[in-house]
């Protein structure tokens, strides 16, 4: 098919199309067919996966034909992922990988998040088979991301069971259960029976792993009593053999031996010769444990027989494999070779026409260059007497005119650098000016007026009490405010200090929540400490417990009655610790987020009428960026505000928060 369109691409560049007959050669409804022709294609290509994966591997190719042919991008990953599935299933992992990176980069321009969620998990099923346990989980995890993004559930659930697969393969049960654990209730709720059967499986087995039997057995009973509704055989064995090693573990031989044998016949009958020779290794070993040699090496000799036989099947799924490779190459050579002479043909042709166009040109060039060179000569020998003379004087003066050029540049810079200095300082002169004048002088009225009165004894008990409450209120946010208005200006007037240390975001914001606890109580504001422990950061701990503390405090300032604030942190894919200070209240308009970190940023009144002196970010935002990170705002009026800021991680920090799932199939 390739080789017909190719040929029928030639004949339209040799032949002239007559004018006006263009829009009849592709009708639309033409389009559509074939976009229904390699839809089809598509699925069956996805039917074979399993059965024939040369099969599917032909079909796939053809479907990307078609879909090339009508420029449908969007069929075209389809096709690209579907022939990778053929080709991973007959074993060839490179060809694989190098159809599913196609397919990644036609739905990364398609923004097709379903559709790169699948192909990063199938990306990661090839790292998995290679034991590429690293890469594996870096593609699994993408494939997570991309599903909670679009909170499709399903997938979610089958990529943290391949996280899970990942972490029980490299003998790292506890993370593995993590996985397992956060899987199960998203099957469970999608009821994905199938699934869920997977789940209790995997968790029982891992508990078998880690030694932990009576959990192992609760969870392989439950999937053995499901897998009856699915039917799958495949599922029946893996439970069989788990509950024969489990009960291995607990000594008791006769149940281990009777889920052995049951894990082997039903292997057998399914012809799943891996399931088989994994069951025979497992009587073998139960029968070796009772020391029962005889039936422990009749096991041993069958597991050995299944052995050679997948070596036998994998030998014929590689050449298969080539074979497929092989005859790809010879239609591709095919195709290069009319390609090849049509190009010869209309070379040649071209050749002819430029070499009379060419012949004629280079005599009138010769020509005119004979002339042109005689005449030119004679008047350079006069000029280039007169450029002499005179370019010694241009040098001397282009000397001078340099040198004061330099010097009128290097003034020039210096004038520019000591208006911008002096620029600052005058702006950190007002801002100052402006806080004392206002934000410090306040509070100190309120309490000259509060003592007058007190003095001449005229306030009931009462109200001196309502009055001392809020004198004190606003009292710790003067002095919070002198703490802020101290640190900051030290910083912009001396240059800041930072000392980076190893330190616990968890820790910090568990002192910030506490110590501003009593402002969010007053508000009837819940404040939650969500950071994780095992995630420290490298700053300079002073700064960024300010920075905590300022972003707390304006998240209280502006929520009301029944509202959350919660401090976060996650990895991002550079390697950075992300902090979020997240909370629930009346949100920022759209107009002012780009003052929000500015020196001269705006400041407005609180749900409670607090006060502030717009001083704090622009604190915020030096100190971040001191410590080598960035701090940005997302906020929706009405909704809530999220303040978010980066650090660099700790150097014995291991960046893999990576998680993957067994092989469900994508």
């Amino acid at each position: 098919m390739i080789a017909t369109l190719l040929i029928q691409f030639i004949l339209l560049i040799i032949v002239p199309v007559p004018k006006g007959t263009t829009a009849q050669h592709t009708p639309v409804h033409n389009a559509e067919v074939l976009r229904h022709k390699a839809e089809e294609l598509c699925e069956l290509s996805k039917a074979h996966w399993y059965t024939d994966p040369k099969k599917a591997v032909a079909y796939g190719k053809e479907a990307l034909t078609l879909a090339e042919t009508i420029n449908d991008q969007l069929l075209m990953a389809k096709a690209y992922n579907n022939t990778g599935s053929g080709f991973f299933n007959l074993g060839d992992y490179n060809t694989a990988a190098e159809y599913y990176y196609e397919s990644v980069r036609l739905r990364e321009a398609l923004a097709d998040t379903a559709g790169l969620s699948a192909s990063y998990s199938n990306i990661g099923n090839i790292y998995l088979s290679q034991k590429n346990y690293y890469k594996a989980k870096i593609y699994y995890t993408k494939a997570l991301t991309l599903a909670s993004q679009i909170q499709d559930t399903l997938v979610m659930s089958r990529a943290l069971n391949n996280l899970g697969n990942v972490y029980e393969r490299e003998e790292k049960f506890d993370v593995a259960l993590r996985f397992y654990h956060k899987s199960l209730p998203l099957k469970e709720k999608t009821n994905d029976i199938k699934g869920i059967v997977i789940s209790l499986i995997n968790i029982g087995n891992t508990y078998q792993k880690q030694g932990r039997y009576s959990n192992a057995l609760h969870y392989l009973q439950r999937g053995l009593a499901l897998s009856g509704k699915t039917k799958s055989f495949h599922d029946q064995t893996y439970a069989y053999r788990a509950l024969a090693e489990t009960y291995l573990g607990l000594k008791d031989y006769k149940k281990a031996e009777l889920y052995g044998k049951k894990s082997l016949d039903l292997a057998q009958n399914t012809y799943s010769k891996n399931e088989a020779k994994t069951s025979a290794e497992v009587l073998q070993n139960i029968y070796r444990q009772t020391s029962d040699f005889e039936k422990a090496y009749k096991y041993l000799h069958l597991s050995a027989a299944y052995n050679d036989s997948i070596n036998t099947e994998e030998i014929t799924r590689q050449t298969t494999s080539f074979q497929v490779k092989y005859e790809t190459a010879q239609k591709e050579k095919e195709n290069l070779k009319l390609l090849a002479e049509h190009e010869k043909h209309e070379q040649e042709i071209e050749h002819q026409t430029i070499v009379q166009y060419a012949t004629v040109l280079l005599l009138i060039l010769s020509l005119t260059v004979v002339i042109v060179a005689y005449l030119g000569n004679r008047r350079m020998k006069r000029l280039n007497k007169l450029l002499q003379r005179k370019n010694k004087k241009v040098s001397k003066y282009s000397e001078d005119i340099k040198r004061k050029r330099n010097e009128l540049a290097a003034q020039a810079l210096m004038l520019q650098q000591q208006k911008e200095e002096l620029e600052n300082l005058n702006q950190l002169k007002d801002k100052l000016f402006s806080i004392v004048a206002h934000d410090l002088r306040g509070p100190l009225l309120s309490l000259k007026s509060l003592l007058q009165v007190l003095a001449m004894g005229k306030i009931p008990e009462e109200k001196f009490l309502h009055f001392a409450k809020t004198l004190e209120a606003e009292q710790q946010n003067t002095l919070w405010l002198v703490d802020n208005l101290l640190v900051w200006a030290r910083s912009q007037m001396q240059g800041t200090s930072v000392k980076p240390e190893e330190i616990s975001i968890y820790s910090l914001a568990a002192n910030t929540l506490d110590l501003l606890a009593p402002q969010a109580k007053s508000k009837g504001v819940e404040m939650h400490n969500l950071a994780q422990q095992n995630l420290p950061a490298y700053a300079d701990v002073d700064m960024i417990q300010l920075v905590l503390r300022n972003l707390v405090s304006n998240a209280i300032k502006f929520c009301k009655d029944g509202d959350m604030i919660t401090i976060e942190t996650e990895l991002t894919a550079d390697d950075m610790l992300l902090v979020a200070v997240r909370d629930t209240g009346v949100g920022i308009n759209a107009e002012k987020l780009p003052k929000l970190f500015g020196l001269r940023s705006y400041t407005s009144l609180g749900t409670a009428k607090e006060k502030g002196s717009g001083l704090g970010l622009a604190m915020c935002r030096d100190f971040v960026e001191n410590n080598r990170g960035k701090i940005w705002v997302e906020s929706t009026e009405g909704e809530g505000s999220t303040f978010k800021f980066t650090l660099p991680l700790a150097a014995q920090t291991i960046a893999v928060n990576i998680e993957l799932a067994p092989a469900d199939a994508s």
